[in-house]
């Protein structure tokens, strides 16, 4: 799964409140593992109607397409002209926007694989549980169509049926999982009592670790009574104690067969050692996403007891903390959190020139604030200047750069990485200076202020305004050409006046001699 477009390069989780670039032209999609199972589908989800294409970068060359993307629906599927066998595939963007993309592989099985335990259904529960695969069910299925069966590994009554209506289904839910398994997918076996016509099928598996979210989603027509799916997503731990959740929904009136001989869902268990550094990988990556939507909301000033307020959070915190306490990342998870309070004991620096000690540890801050900021450039922004957030929020995150850009950035990477942002602020977010929407007083006076050429501006609601009441704004700059932070500068256009008075100011990046120039372009000079 990828996060396309979105300034999120790491990421898997669908968040259209972040990061929403309309900058982005090409995403470069790394596959783990092409060869094991090469994808020939494709399937897209598409928040406004997309238009692009799917293709494969060559050396030396413009990348060959697989296929055209027209995605004018909320789901965009498409069968590839053959498997994918490189470890990158490109997807192009024309226009529109999208949440989710997933390259994957169907194909006949020989034999069915040996699942370990084999659940069935044994009754229809009156009532759906509380637990997490429970209020996973409830939360994406009206009451009225609530049709959950109870799955077990014990024995069965004798075959009974259970009734949905089109575009309606029904639910499986396990027996709770006595110890954290390493999970390589599931089988499940649909049985119908009959099937006049084909029948489209959806099948959703939450996921083990968080059932709030989909672990697997497959889609297929129904031609004939019974039908077995190997399902083998991305490889997961369940959690101990957990249920498995499975939902399927038919767009048509079906009599479904549950007990001996009926639907059911087996386990694949996998190797727990090859399983584990991709799973810790995921969740930290959801856990990033979790906490910053939380943060966002200032849940912790007043709530922070409270953990089933946010429990997308919390919840999947509390499972790997069950299965790797000691993981860096989430030990600083846990410390922000307020769950582990161990003082963490920092060595002292080394001191050889026996320098204050209010030097040496005022340098060790400005190392370490460095080392962030460099991670924050190399890891998080893409070519447009994005960091990972709205530009409102992304200028927020670099407004106490300055210091750290003025005390030690030899190599200009501090600078160049604010110039590319400012870049992009200009471009996509203002028009002749001014906030182009209407936002909050704070991010749209963030996005103009923090334009470079643009800080002598101040004002509320995107008015920037001098202290006569005229707007005034500074000439657009040529956007940096360019991929990272290797970039140079456009071809200057003609000179452009400063509308409110002065000397003309001239192109930029070529020192003028009576240039009006704005605070932070005297800090930051021209370039020849």
């Amino acid at each position: 799964m990828a996060q396309p477009f979105e300034g999120l390069p790491s990421t898997a989780w669908p968040l259209t409140k972040y990061g929403a670039s309309i900058g982005g032209k090409d995403l470069l999609i790394y596959l783990d593992d092409p060869a094991a199972a090469p994808p020939d589908r494709a399937r897209i989800f598409v928040q406004r109607s997309f238009k692009g294409r799917i293709a494969e970068p060559q050396i030396g060359g413009d990348p060959r397409v697989l296929v055209e993307v027209t995605g004018e629906r909320s789901v965009w599927r498409a069968t590839l002209p053959g498997p994918i066998t490189t470890p990158v595939v490109s997807l192009q963007r024309d226009s529109g926007s999208m949440g989710q993309i997933d390259l994957y592989c169907t194909r006949e099985v020989a034999q069915l694989p040996v699942a370990t335990g084999w659940y069935s259904g044994a009754e229809l529960l009156p009532r759906v549980p509380d637990d997490e695969a429970g209020l996973g069910i409830k939360s994406e299925v009206s009451p009225a169509e609530l049709r959950c069966a109870k799955m077990t590994t014990g024995p069965v009554a004798k075959t009974w049926g259970v009734s949905s209506p089109a575009f309606e289904g029904f639910q499986m839910l396990t027996e709770p999982l006595a110890e954290a398994t390493p999970l390589d997918g599931v089988v499940v076996k649909l049985v119908a009592k009959a099937l006049p016509a084909p029948a489209p099928v959806t099948v959703v598996v939450k996921e083990p670790a968080w059932p709030q979210r989909d672990w697997c989603v497959a889609d297929l027509m129904m031609t004939q009574p019974s039908v077995t799916l190997v399902l083998r997503p991305r490889p997961v731990v369940a959690r101990a104690n957990g249920s498995l959740s499975i939902e399927v929904v038919t767009g048509a009136p079906v009599d479904w067969l549950m007990g001996e001989g009926g639907c059911g869902l087996g386990l694949l268990k996998g190797d727990r050692d090859k399983i584990m550094p991709k799973h810790v990988a995921d969740q930290l990556d959801f856990l990033r996403e979790a906490f910053a939507e939380t943060n966002e909301g200032h849940v912790f000033d007043y709530m922070a007891a409270q953990r089933g307020m946010w429990a997308r959070l919390s919840r999947p915190a509390e499972a790997l903390d069950e299965l790797v306490p000691d993981n860096p990342t989430l030990m600083q998870l846990k410390r922000r959190l307020g769950w582990d309070k161990t003082p963490v004991v920092y060595p002292d620096p080394p001191n050889p020139g026996g320098a204050p000690e209010w030097a040496l540890w005022q340098r060790e801050c400005m190392i370490g604030a460095q080392r962030i900021l460099h991670w924050l450039i190399d890891n998080r922004q893409v070519s447009n200047g994005e960091f990972g957030g709205v530009w409102g929020d992304d200028t927020d995150l670099v407004e106490s750069w300055m210091g750290v850009w003025l005390a030690s950035d030899d190599d200009d990477k501090i600078k160049n990485a604010l110039r590319l942002l400012a870049d992009g602020v200009w471009e996509y977010c203002l028009v002749e200076g001014v906030s182009a929407s209407i936002r909050d007083a704070l991010r749209s006076q963030g996005t103009a202020r923090r334009r470079r050429g643009n800080h002598g501006i101040h004002g509320t609601h995107g008015r920037g305004r001098r202290g006569d009441g005229a707007v005034e704004a500074s000439p657009p700059a040529p956007l940096l050409k360019g991929e990272g932070r290797t970039a140079t500068a456009a071809t200057p256009g003609p000179p452009r006046a400063r509308p409110a008075g002065g000397t003309p100011c001239g192109p930029r990046y070529r020192q003028q001699p009576r240039r009006v120039c704005s605070p932070i372009d005297a800090l930051m000079p021209c370039q020849p």
